[in-house]
């Protein structure tokens, strides 16, 4: 019952979307979000819900590839203009842990994210960033923002051997102007090695997908050498009760849905893997 209404919910904020075509600041973008969980109640609802309403408020905002590495000395980056797929998934999540906790100034936002996007919400230096989503994955669920889900989903124990950032410096400014840098990283490579995740295999997905919930965070896992996650998303629920991926695409340049279920749309990608599902926690 509380999936059908969730649904029912989803789709009545769906039909009134009022993404700015031309927003003008990141202020004014987070003004018009607080307006509009106020004016559709969204205040104090459970996280999970707030997170696919947010979520699709930002349809069609533009995708923005790199937006965090424009700058030498890490800061925290606040654009709500534009997002790349993890940049979209951590400022909807924080707009909804502040909407859920009925904490509505920007500076609440900001101290959100910092928490989301940080280890352990302290940002240090650009090492202290959770680069490898499956390191913001262990971190942002010891915080308790976050619950892995993936074992209840029928996910396979596995483990990720990464070396993709130590190895190609050369592709991050920050780590191609400080060498020393290197060495942190494949620390944090090292460590991630030495756990275990569970992995829900892509051709799993339709048998299991009464599993995933609408507002599950979906990380979508590789087999490229070197990388663990390739891509991730907002589960959404759609037509014939399946399970659609709401993400910023890279190819569409646009915050958009899926055309096709999850299942499907991971069996078009080769290099794609599985999924790690995640659950929101409501603020305590």
């Amino acid at each position: 019952m509380r999936r059908f209404a969730s649904v029912l919910f989803v789709l009545l904020l769906c039909s009134i979307q009022i993404w700015p075509s031309e927003p003008s600041s990141d202020k004014a973008v987070f003004d018009n979000v607080i307006a509009y969980a106020s004016a559709h109640q969204l205040n104090g609802k459970p996280t999970d819900i707030v997170l696919t309403a947010i979520g699709q408020y930002f349809l069609g905002a533009p995708y923005v590839e790199k937006s965090l590495d424009h700058d030498v000395v890490e800061k925290l980056t606040t654009n709500l203009t534009g997002f790349d797929c993890t940049t979209f998934v951590e400022s909807s999540l924080a707009l909804a842990r502040c909407i859920s906790g009925s904490k509505t100034s920007y500076s609440d936002f900001e101290s959100e994210l910092r928490q989301i996007r940080y280890r352990g919400g302290i940002l240090d230096s650009y090492t202290s960033r959770l680069h490898y989503f499956s390191e913001w994955i262990l971190d942002n669920c010891a915080k308790q923002i976050l619950e892995d889900v993936t074992k209840e989903c029928n996910g396979k124990l596995t483990v990720y051997k990464l070396n993709f950032m130590s190895t190609h410096p050369q592709y991050y400014p920050q780590l191609k102007s400080r060498p020393d840098y290197v060495d942190s990283i494949k620390a944090v490579e090292q460590k991630i090695g030495s756990c275990k995740f569970y992995e829900l295999p892509k051709f799993d997905i339709e048998k299991n997908e009464t599993k995933i919930h609408s507002g599950d965070i979906i990380a979508i896992t590789t087999d490229i050498k070197g990388l663990d996650i390739s891509h991730v998303g907002i589960a959404i629920l759609g037509k014939n009760n399946r399970i659609y991926l709401l993400h910023a695409s890279s190819s569409d340049r646009k915050v958009k849905i899926s055309e096709t279920p999850l299942a499907i749309y991971m069996s078009k990608h080769p290099h794609d893997t599985g999924i790690i599902v995640l659950r929101s926690q409501s603020k305590r």
